[in-house]
């Protein structure tokens, strides 16, 4: 059964009830934080809509013309005889003006399309909620969940996989893993394996099993980092060069963390960037121990040892731990200011 009425701004949970009852929209944009429940509708329209064929493309990362024109290929044409598909692009808000307006114009085809639904998945973007407003679609508001619903998650998904996770025990996870729940899912199915036949999920079990997290060590650096404390900038560096996390991986999330600490130096206004509160006051709190001008100097020196690491220069780390060390507040006192 498929609806075409118009529904913008609504909950989540009316789509993903509906969806139950057997509901399915041609179009969904998924809109807002990286939410637990974003990947669970996805599961549940996928096994709903018995769908042949799964087409994704993800811009994360840079895509081509060419990539995107592909992609929408799939919704210009169908026949009696073509297979139910399900067509996925997620990071909407990293496309182009020009390919996001491409893209929502040809959702009017799919409501002549009875085998398709695409779906869209998109970051907060205070644009991309602007231009939302002049098109008719089912968009599922994602708002950033808090410590309480995430673990309740875990607790969940734990008891699907056919775990008993106490609380305690989820909540370390979460601290180890990070709110991402592809993430948790991948941790919770490794302990699966780990437990065998018993089921029981403790603290001592999560610490066993998932070790040293790489997204909890990326996180610890980079709040070291941009706090300017040298010592455990480098301490958390070592960590990540031990578990084997990519420099293009650390400079990366670098540049973007000091881009959004440098958004609010100069705005001062979370609520116009899309930000939480709780985001907001911690890159606030980052933006009182920098200038913008050393925010921008550092981006510049993180860009050239991105350049480096692409020549195949193979120190690149190095260049990166001298960067740390003259960022770090006690950069003159360690005399190397001189």
């Amino acid at each position: 059964m498929r609806e075409f009425k118009k529904q913008t701004s609504i909950p989540y949970t009316t789509y993903f009830h509906k969806l139950k009852e057997g509901v399915i929209y041609p179009v969904y944009f998924l809109f807002g934080s990286d939410h637990p429940a974003k990947y669970e509708f996805i599961e549940e329209l996928k096994k709903t809509g018995k769908y042949q064929k799964t087409i994704e493309l993800s811009c994360a990362t840079s895509v081509s013309n060419e990539q995107v024109n592909n992609f929408l290929s799939n919704i210009y044409t169908h026949s009696l005889w073509a297979e139910r598909q399900l067509l996925l692009i997620s990071d909407f808000q990293n496309l182009s003006l020009s390919a996001q307006k491409k893209l929502l114009e040809l959702t009017t085809l799919l409501k002549k399309n009875p085998i398709t639904t695409l779906v869209i998945e998109s970051k907060y973007d205070n644009n991309v909620k602007n231009l939302l407003d002049n098109y008719s679609l089912a968009v599922l508001n994602f708002y950033e969940p808090d410590e309480v619903m995430q673990i309740q998650q875990i607790l969940k998904t734990a008891k699907e996989l056919g775990l008993t996770i106490d609380y305690d025990a989820a909540r370390l996870l979460m601290e180890m893993v990070g709110n991402n729940y592809l993430n948790i899912v991948q941790e919770l199915k490794k302990i699966k394996t780990y437990l065998d036949k018993n089921s029981k999920v403790t603290s001592d079990i999560v610490l066993a099993t998932c070790g040293v997290s790489k997204e909890g060590n990326i996180d610890d650096f980079l709040n070291a980092c941009f706090e300017r404390d040298l010592k455990n900038t480098l301490r958390n560096f070592l960590r990540l060069t031990s578990a084997q996390v990519h420099l293009a991986v650390v400079i990366s999330s670098l540049a973007r963390l000091a881009f959004e600490v440098l958004l609010v130096k100069l705005s001062n206004a979370g609520e116009l960037l899309g930000l939480s509160k709780k985001r907001y006051n911690r890159l606030l709190k980052y933006a009182q121990a920098w200038s913008a001008k050393e925010l921008v100097d550092f981006s510049y020196e993180l860009l050239k040892i991105d350049r480096k690491i692409k020549s195949g220069y193979t120190n690149s780390h190095i260049l990166l731990e001298k960067l740390l060390i003259r960022t770090s507040k006690n950069y003159k006192e360690l005399g190397a200011g001189k």
